[in-house]
């Protein structure tokens, strides 16, 4: 079994910035997010917001935990979102796939790059520490300009939100996910969220293109 030391560190670092915790939006499942995402999180904000590239997880998501297959209903949805930003601007970001603790050789995030056609991240360090190999991506491949142009979609306070917080992201929970698991996870974050969501969560800092 992965242990995540990465994972643990941060979280006691959230414990004293327990905001860096909370996403932007939450929505059940995958194929509930809406293509205008940018839409919703400005209307949701009451500020543009425009969404450039998204970053997102595997397991619980768009997966069952562990498996390789994506199911009709959010490969639908996954090609939505490739149609909208562009198949480049799309990056799955896992432990479990393209980490070098869990799939050292990439073999397994080479199969799922080339038969969903999405690209994996390959990184050395766990989420949600591994926000610069995530900004490098973006930097090298795509147009994305600055941070808030990326949303994060995951169903993992303490990874996919706080990496997004950490990088100055918009952040998109799915709390339910495939499964709609009741793993002590998942009752455990949901407890985070509702003792801190009156909080509110940290809003990226709006970039402005130097003239």
């Amino acid at each position: 079994m992965l242990v995540n030391w990465e994972g643990i560190r941060a979280f006691f670092h959230s414990v004293k910035r327990p905001r860096t915790l909370l996403p932007h939006a939450k929505f059940p499942s995958f194929t509930d997010v809406p293509v205008s995402i940018s839409q919703h999180l400005s209307n949701a904000y009451g500020r543009p917001v425009d969404i450039r590239g998204i970053v997102l997880d595997k397991d619980d998501c768009i997966t069952i935990p562990n498996k390789q297959n994506i199911p009709n209903e959010n490969l639908k949805k996954l090609r939505e979102l490739q149609n909208k930003f562009g198949k480049s601007n799309i990056l799955l970001v896992s432990n479990s796939i393209g980490s070098k603790k869990q799939d050292p050789t990439g073999k397994d995030a080479a199969y799922f790059e080339d038969r969903w056609e999405i690209p994996v991240l390959r990184h050395s360090k766990l989420k949600p520490l591994c926000e610069q190999e995530v900004w490098e991506y973006f930097q090298e491949f795509t147009q994305v300009q600055n941070p808030s142009q990326l949303l994060f979609i995951g169903d993992r306070l303490l990874t996919d939100s706080t990496m997004a917080n950490r990088m100055g992201a918009w952040s998109l929970w799915l709390c339910v996910g495939v499964q709609g698991s009741s793993s002590w996870m998942n009752k455990l974050e949901g407890h985070i969220y509702r003792t801190f969501q009156p909080m509110g969560p940290i809003l990226p800092r709006t970039y402005e293109k130097d003239n």
